[in-house]
């Protein structure tokens, strides 16, 4: 990892980089910045983008839901993004909700602590595209049009996160991805063991 890539991305421009799932495209938590992802994908400004997280401690800067601890530390890190109330200064950013991961790839998280422990990513796609999971199958448009790129040998699972909303301590289920949404129950103690 290059001190000028991190640089860069901090001083606002965009990263493609590997995650557990497919590759991100990704920038810091400024109006700015994220506005450079949507234009870049063609992205509609309807669809939200994630907060991926280093660490869980960084949650609390984004939200100030009381997410189940069992639940964090059972799947973060891990393919699993909670949607939750934004606080103050996400609400500006991304909404009344902001979806929060925590990838389970060694290098995602580097990236993203030297980033101040937040970036604000969805897949390295143009919208309506297969999102890539190699780092052959990225779109070349993206890649004439970032500089600051991560790459990995390995394979990504290309297996979506399973995305839960979770406010004022409710579940609901936006997209089954790999991990099961009877799992999470389980582990949030909303239904006993089957």
């Amino acid at each position: 990892m290059t001190n000028s890539k991190i640089e860069s991305i901090l001083n606002g421009e965009l990263v493609i980089f590997p995650t557990d799932t497919v590759y991100g495209l990704g920038a810091i938590a400024e109006k700015k910045a994220i506005e450079k992802i949507y234009a870049i994908k063609k992205r509609d400004k309807s669809k939200k983008i994630i907060a991926l997280i280093s660490n869980i401690d960084k949650i609390k800067e984004i939200t100030d839901e009381k997410i189940d601890e069992n639940i964090l530390k059972t799947f973060f890190p891990g393919p699993l993004t909670i949607i939750t109330k934004s606080n103050d200064k996400f609400k500006d950013l991304v909404g009344d909700t902001v979806g929060i991961r925590m990838p389970n790839s060694k290098i995602s998280l580097e990236i993203i602590e030297a980033c101040g422990g937040i970036l604000m990513t969805t897949s390295a796609n143009i919208s309506g595209e297969p999102s890539a999971s190699t780092k052959e199958e990225l779109s070349k448009t993206l890649l004439e049009n970032v500089k600051n790129i991560f790459y990995t040998n390995n394979v990504l699972s290309g297996i979506p996160s399973t995305i839960v909303s979770y406010i004022d301590k409710n579940y609901e289920l936006i997209r089954e991805g790999e991990i099961k949404y009877i799992d999470i129950l389980k582990v949030g103690g909303k239904i006993n063991e089957i």
